[in-house]
C-alpha cells in the first residue's frame, strides 16, 4: 500500500485519512473524518468449514484450557497463538495493541471500539457451555486495560432462538448476560493497574470508583483457588471457586466488603470436560 510504504491496510487507511482530513480542496471546512476505529472478532476454535471440529486435547477431550486462553491474543505480545482459526497462527496476533500503535502513527485522535464480539460467527457451533461466558469475563477488563473506549458483546437478543451469542434467549436471560451485567454494574470508574501471582489461571482487573474500588477476579482453572486481595491499608482473604467470575467491593470507609461469585455452579456447569458433541 501507498507505493510500498505500508504492508498492512489499516495503518494506510489511517494515513489517507489523515491527509484527506487536512486537504483544503478536499475538506475546505476542516471536518474530522474519523471519530472510531472500530473492530468485529469472532474467536474460532474449529476449522471453519467444519462443525465437528473443535479443538480437542491429547486425551480427545474439548480443550477449555487453551480456548480460554486464547483471549491472550487480544493484548498480549508474548502469547504465540496455536488454537483460534480467525487469527493467524504462530505468532503473537497482538490485536488492540496493534491498533492502538497504527492509531497513535497515524490518527491519534481516533478512539479504539470493538463494536462485535462472540466466539464463533456460526450458529449452532457446541462449545463446551463454560467457554462463552468465561471468555467473556476474562475479555472485558483486559481491553479496558489496553485502552479500548467501547465494547460490544453480540447479541443483546438472539435472532433466532437458542441461539449461542445472545444474552437473552427466548425471553431467558442467559449466563453471558449475567457475566455482562456484573461488568456493566461494577467496572465503572478509573482503570486501576493490577498484579496477580495465578499466571493466567487467575486473572485480576480492578476500577477506582467514587466510594471505593471494585476488584474482578477470573478463575479458569478448574480447581478453586484461596488468594488474598491486598490493596492500600487492606487485606481481604477469599476462596475463587473453579471456573468463576468474583467481583470484589472495597469501600474508601472501610465498612464492610462485599463479594459477588458467578460461575459454573451458579450456571449449573458441572466442572469437567468431555468430547466435543456432534451437531
Amino acid at each position: 500500500y501507498g507505493n510500498g510504504q505500508f504492508t498492512e491496510f489499516i495503518p494506510y487507511f489511517l494515513y489517507r485519512l489523515a491527509l484527506a482530513e487536512k486537504n483544503v480542496s478536499l475538506n475546505p471546512h476542516g471536518y474530522r473524518l474519523l471519530d472510531v476505529l472500530t473492530l468485529h472478532y469472532y474467536p474460532l476454535f474449529r476449522k471453519f468449514t467444519d462443525k465437528n471440529s473443535i479443538i480437542v486435547d491429547a486425551a480427545g477431550k474439548e480443550n477449555v484450557p487453551a480456548m480460554l486462553g486464547s483471549v491472550n491474543l487480544l493484548n498480549s505480545s508474548s502469547y504465540i497463538n496455536k488454537v483460534d482459526n480467525a487469527s493467524p497462527k504462530g505468532i503473537s496476533p497482538n490485536i488492540i495493541n496493534r491498533f492502538s500503535a497504527w492509531r497513535d502513527s497515524q490518527y491519534p485522535s481516533a478512539k479504539i471500539a470493538v463494536t462485535e464480539f462472540g466466539i464463533d460467527s456460526v450458529s449452532g457451533i457446541q462449545y463446551h457451555e463454560i467457554v462463552r461466558p468465561l471468555y467473556l469475563a476474562d475479555l472485558v477488563g483486559r481491553l479496558a486495560e489496553s485502552g479500548v473506549d467501547t465494547f460490544v458483546n453480540s447479541f443483546l437478543q438472539n435472532e433466532t432462538f437458542n441461539a449461542q451469542w445472545g444474552m437473552i434467549n427466548n425471553e431467558t436471560r442467559t449466563n453471558l448476560y449475567y457475566v455482562f451485567t456484573l461488568f456493566s454494574r461494577n467496572y465503572l470508574g478509573q482503570v486501576l493497574t493490577t498484579k496477580d501471582t495465578f499466571g493466567d489461571a487467575v486473572n485480576a482487573y480492578a476500577v477506582k470508583t467514587a466510594i471505593g474500588m471494585n476488584v474482578f477476579l477470573i478463575n479458569k482453572d478448574m480447581v478453586s483457588h484461596t488468594t488474598s486481595v491486598e490493596t492500600e491499608g487492606s487485606k481481604t482473604e477469599l476462596s475463587l471457586p473453579a471456573w468463576s467470575l468474583t467481583v470484589v467491593t472495597i469501600p474508601n470507609n472501610k465498612d464492610t466488603v462485599s463479594v459477588q461469585t458467578f460461575g459454573a455452579k451458579e450456571m449449573g456447569i458441572p466442572v469437567s470436560v468431555g468430547a466435543p458433541t456432534k451437531q
